[in-house]
């Protein structure tokens, strides 16, 4: 996996974090932590698979005070030039960690919140999440929350598009049990799809739900930006359908990504 986010660590930001499409979902996931961090509070942020630190300068430039991690040595070589590029370094530092051996991980802090945005948790097997939930908890001060975005079982927009082709296989790729194989450069990847009840399942124990949102039920999923690209009325039309439909829950069941809120129980 390692090896896999290393070879496209060079090209991500052009073919997501700064795509028409990529741009437009990762405004909604910001939109959010606006609404709901607190603004006059230093925040100590654990971030998990950061891939190329978009995410972190967001966070950082808000006040907080983050802790970048990734597997990939790459993602975090070009986290760190954009943390020297903006000032950053007295609020972000880079940690390479596998989230898999997170117990193994020491910290010199515990966090008031940890966030892993874009499918960074949909490297971990269902099995495995109970055991993460225990993880996150320890890391936590009291009331800490997770705040993460994945990739659930169904998608809409993925659905209708690989049926346009007469690709069944493809079209079904993400409700079929146990992983499914994807292509991150020239390597496989397993990846595991988890709808939003299954999160709150597996983390009930630790975690109770404050909230679940949808990212990309109207905006469309960043492998068709291409078709997209030369048409922003039309994608600014969605995102604003987007915007507006963030309080239908069930809507997450169908999107591209969805956003899932999660506070410590006391």
């Amino acid at each position: 996996m390692q090896i896999a986010f290393n070879q496209i660590a060079s090209s991500y930001d052009e073919t997501f974090t700064n795509s028409e499409i990529g741009k437009r979902q990762r405004n909604i996931v910001w939109n959010y932590l606006e609404r709901i961090l607190p603004a006059d509070v230093q925040l100590d942020i654990l971030e998990l698979n950061c891939g190329t630190g978009e995410d972190a300068l967001f966070l950082a430039n808000k006040g907080y005070s983050v802790t970048a991690t990734d597997v990939s040595e790459e993602m975090l070589d070009i986290t760190n030039a954009k943390i020297s590029k903006n000032g950053l370094e007295k609020n972000v530092g880079t940690k390479k960690i596998n989230i898999e051996e997170l117990q193994e991980t020491l910290f010199d802090r515990k966090f008031d919140v940890i966030f892993s945005n874009f499918g960074g948790m949909n490297c971990v097997e269902e099995e495995v999440l109970g055991k993460l939930s225990k993880e996150l908890k320890l890391l936590l001060n009291s009331k800490g929350r997770i705040i993460l975005v994945l990739m659930p079982k169904f998608c809409l927009w993925e659905t209708v598009y690989f049926m346009s082709k007469l690709n069944l296989n493809e079209s079904l790729r993400r409700s079929k049990a146990g992983h499914t194989v994807a292509k991150v450069g020239e390597f496989e990847v397993k990846t595991y799809y988890h709808s939003p009840s299954i999160l709150e399942k597996k983390f009930a124990n630790n975690f109770v739900v404050r909230k679940i949102i949808p990212i990309g039920f109207f905006i469309p999923p960043s492998y068709l930006n291409n078709y997209f690209a030369e048409k922003k009325k039309t994608l600014n039309f969605l995102a604003s359908l987007e915007t507006k439909s963030s309080n239908l829950s069930l809507l997450s069941n169908a999107a591209d990504h969805f956003l899932i809120d999660m506070e410590l129980k006391e």
